[in-house]
């Protein structure tokens, strides 16, 4: 089996506590670089493209510091794991924009995080229902709605959906299987995942693009 590295190049944000919307951590070495710095500094991940080995955020007390320790970890966690959980900070409604390299390519990747609520309309067997309206409603509104737990209705919040399915994994794992199924219910909040063939910078034209995952 092939193993992939990645390389986070850089990553911007919104909706982040602490931090103005659409900060920015920028892992990508732009100046000069010397013989020294390659050596303690810097790792080459491509043909002239470098990023720092080591980062540090410095600042008063709440000025953002763990926020933006936290981002980076979200952004590792969703490259290597694909998915987010157990996490002691709240992500809901983050919008992350990632630029990373891996394989020969620069790949960007763009997503609002959020519980998808299209599962809670799998789970109520709703998809027909919903199949009637999705022109006109997001899922996460037909599920506030039309879902409720233990007389609490839908808030489309990360408690409400670690609830619904918390003690119920069985049914989470159903749920997955048929979601898979309905490609018209796949009304996902992520972007295509954008690749960037990389050829030095000096080459004019130096990001070639190609779009996968329609």
């Amino acid at each position: 089996m092939k193993m992939f590295y990645v390389n986070l190049l850089r990553v911007s944000a919104s909706h982040r506590q602490n931090c103005q919307d659409n900060f920015t951590i920028d892992l990508v070495a732009r100046s000069r670089e010397t013989a020294e710095d390659k050596k303690y500094e810097l790792q080459e991940v491509a043909k002239e493209l470098f990023v720092y080995s080591t980062a540090a955020f410095v600042g008063r007390n709440a000025s953002g510091k763990t926020t933006a320790s936290e981002q980076l970890d979200c952004c590792y966690t969703i490259l290597g794991e694909f998915r987010l959980e157990n996490k002691h900070y709240s992500y809901e409604d983050v919008s992350s924009d990632i630029l990373f390299y891996t394989d020969g390519y620069k790949c960007r990747y763009q997503t609002v995080l959020k519980a998808d609520a299209t599962l809670k309309i799998v789970a109520k067997n709703m998809q027909a229902e919903y199949e009637k309206v999705k022109s006109a409603l997001l899922p996460k509104t037909f599920a506030k709605n039309r879902i409720t737990l233990n007389r609490q209705k839908d808030d489309n919040s990360t408690a409400f959906y670690q609830e619904y399915f918390g003690g119920r994994c069985k049914l989470l794992v159903a749920c997955i299987r048929i979601y898979r199924k309905y490609p018209s219910l796949l009304t996902m909040n992520n972007s295509p995942l954008l690749l960037y063939k990389y050829v030095r910078p000096s080459t004019r034209g130096f990001l070639h693009f190609l779009r996968i995952f329609s």
